[in-house]
């Protein structure tokens, strides 16, 4: 380890002295080794969900009532200390005590492992003495099918990219072993107003954690007119969701049900046995592409009914993929922060991720959100080296440069670029960057409420990895711990999330 293996230049304008200099050249190869143990712990606050204790009027203003859930009734709220609008979601613990299969607050354990931009975000948990209050993301562009019935002119490219967002949702679900058994359209929210906002699933309080294909009371879960055959007769799996999505595909483009029946029992009868038709005027300008699809998502054999992967690959879907495309690859600019974030202390890329999730309007990220959704080839949701080397091409980036995003910004380490994490290292830092939402990152952190975060509090809000050693814990505490009295303040904090190396 001399000096003639070190590749450090002594430079007298970076402001070292010679002491400092040779301390660094002496202690490269261990400062190296220590990083690398650092960046070994994998950042999952994504998928963490706080759950806060006490009356919900001490964090949130309770404003208009928006709708009722499959257990509960949802009201836009704000956030007192930050004045985020959120949504919340009363559910009374005499529904949340139920079996496993109507368990509501399944749907808290659901939404936190899917980081997805066309499946809404769960913020937090309030738990009172009577109720469970779920926060989730407000969506303010109403119901899909409110805004179809709204339009003159509904085409099929607008139906093509709602699909490949219900889709590419739906692939990701099922890649978790997430069932959703209620997709219906009640269910497809707009994330804003704009003409051509995200689509968002929502109400996940009837999903199942399980691929196990035989589950009982299936029948009370899936509204009639959009259940699977299989569902009838007490058997459901991830193609009774794609049937769904069927059922949606043909009423988005002829205005009516493929099946119909007075009463529950001749619905059954018409959905088990009635033949697919696409008689009538409606489907006389409908492309044959379309007419195909739908015809492998209401196949009445679940064996034989397509995936969504499958599905998410159809011509009439990748046609639309290309026309989603047009406007809404990423900026040069964003495609500079991606290649430029760089986020040494771990604490900050945690506080950094948990400000994109919890803390910014959706307005903010638009952009950023139609662009991952459009380089997202496969529709999985995350970004494969691959899928980001077509969009470098563009922007001539050179595949290194692509290794260094991944190496940079995958920060579960998990080999892929998730939603949150393209977020988090393609934001414009500078622009989405305030006190308010530092300080309510550290409130959120700060688990106890005592003004300070420790070591454990850290640990909890990082990473559900075990494995770290306590040394390395150690030393990534105390990265932000500068006066080293075994707690972080809010000034520390701050000053650790706002180091340069991120906004330049």
């Amino acid at each position: 380890m001399g000096c003639c293996r070190s590749s450090i230049i002594y430079d007298p304008k970076k402001f070292l002295s010679i002491d400092q200099y040779l301390k660094n050249v002496y202690t490269e190869d261990e400062s190296k080794h220590s990083d690398k143990r650092k960046r070994s712990v994998k950042i999952n606050l994504r998928e963490r969900v706080n759950m806060r204790q006490g009356h919900l009027y001490q964090f949130y203003e309770i404003a208009e009532v928006l709708g009722e859930g499959a257990f509960g009734c949802v009201h836009k709220g704000i956030q007192i200390t930050t004045g985020f609008e959120v949504a919340i979601k009363s559910i009374p613990k005499t529904f949340a005590k139920r079996t496993d299969d109507t368990n509501a607050i399944i749907e808290v354990e659901i939404l936190r492992t899917l980081d997805h931009p066309n499946i809404l975000k769960i913020k937090e948990v309030v738990e009172d003495v009577r109720n469970y209050h779920i926060i989730t993301e407000l969506c303010t562009g109403g119901e899909l099918f409110s805004k179809i019935l709204s339009m003159k002119n509904f085409s099929e490219s607008m139906a093509s990219g709602y699909m490949l967002q219900l889709l590419s949702a739906l692939s990701f679900c099922h890649s978790h072993h997430v069932l959703h058994r209620d997709i219906k359209p009640e269910n497809l929210l707009l994330q804003n107003e704009s003409p051509d906002s995200p689509l968002k699933v929502i109400d996940f309080g009837v999903s199942n954690l399980n691929y196990d294909v035989t589950l009982l009371n299936v029948k009370q879960f899936t509204s009639i007119y959009y259940r699977a055959p299989e569902q009838f007769s007490g058997m459901c799996s991830e193609k009774s969701d794609i049937w769904s999505c069927g059922v949606i595909l043909y009423l988005m483009l002829s205005g009516y049900l493929p099946f119909k029946g007075k009463n529950e029992k001749q619905m059954s009868e018409s959905i088990a046995r009635q033949e697919l038709s696409f008689e009538g005027k409606e489907w006389e300008y409908t492309s044959e592409e379309a007419k195909d699809l739908i015809k492998h998502m209401l196949e009445k054999d679940p064996e034989l009914r397509w995936s969504a992967k499958e599905a998410f690959k159809h011509a009439w879907i990748q046609n639309g993929h290309s026309q989603y495309l047009l406007n809404r690859s990423i900026s040069e600019s964003g495609f500079k922060n991606l290649s430029r974030f760089r986020c040494s202390i771990k604490l900050k890329h945690a506080a950094l991720e948990f400000i994109v999730s919890h803390l910014t309007h959706t307005k903010e990220l638009y952009q950023l959100q139609e662009a991952f959704i459009a380089m997202d080839y496969n529709g999985d949701g995350r970004l494969t080296r691959e899928e980001l080397m077509v969009a470098c091409l563009v922007m001539d980036y050179s595949r290194d440069e692509v290794e260094g995003i991944m190496s940079e910004c995958d920060a579960n380490m998990n080999g892929y670029l998730d939603y949150t994490e393209f977020l988090t290292a393609a934001t414009n830092w500078k622009k989405i960057m305030s006190k308010t939402k530092l300080r309510g990152t550290f409130e959120a952190f700060d688990l106890n409420r005592d003004g300070f975060i420790n070591i454990a509090e850290l640990k909890e809000m990082l990473s559900n990895d075990h494995n770290v050693d306590e040394d390395v814990w150690i030393e990534i505490f105390n990265e932000v711990d500068i006066n080293k009295d075994g707690k972080i303040d809010i000034e520390e904090f701050e000053e650790a999330v706002l180091n340069k190396d991120t906004f330049r």
